[in-house]
């Protein structure tokens, strides 16, 4: 088996795994649901329901098992207030073996989504 050099980073690899795992559990629960523009400030993905009545922003976070658990963000993520921004947090565990579980937040820190939590039930 040849082994080939990667030329992209693990981290964007993961951060990339995180956004498309995000988008299918959002499309399978019959949202509309894109990436955003690479470079788009506060958005990895954009949805909506099929009415177009309700639309957010998605900044993704994905990890595999840390040391420490916990989630790390810098500081321009933690200080964006919007009503229509959203957090998804992805925690992959060990990798392929398995399932990931996922979080769902407002950017406002102490409340939590309901709009999208069942699309990222992974019961």
């Amino acid at each position: 088996m040849a082994t080939h050099a990667l030329s992209v980073k693990t981290s964007t690899l993961l951060a990339a795994a995180g956004e498309y795992y995000v988008l299918s559990r959002l499309c399978l629960r019959g949202y509309i649901a894109a990436q955003a523009p690479k470079g788009a400030p506060n958005a990895d993905l954009v949805i909506t329901d099929v009415a177009g009545e309700r639309l957010y922003a998605i900044q993704v976070k994905a990890r595999l098992k840390g040391s420490d658990n916990g989630w790390h963000m810098k500081q321009k993520h933690e200080s964006i207030m919007s009503d229509h921004l959203l957090y998804c947090f992805v925690d992959f565990g060990d990798g392929t073996m398995s399932l990931p579980t996922t979080s769902a937040f407002r950017s406002r820190p102490s409340c939590r989504v309901t709009v999208i939590s069942l699309a990222f039930s992974t019961t």
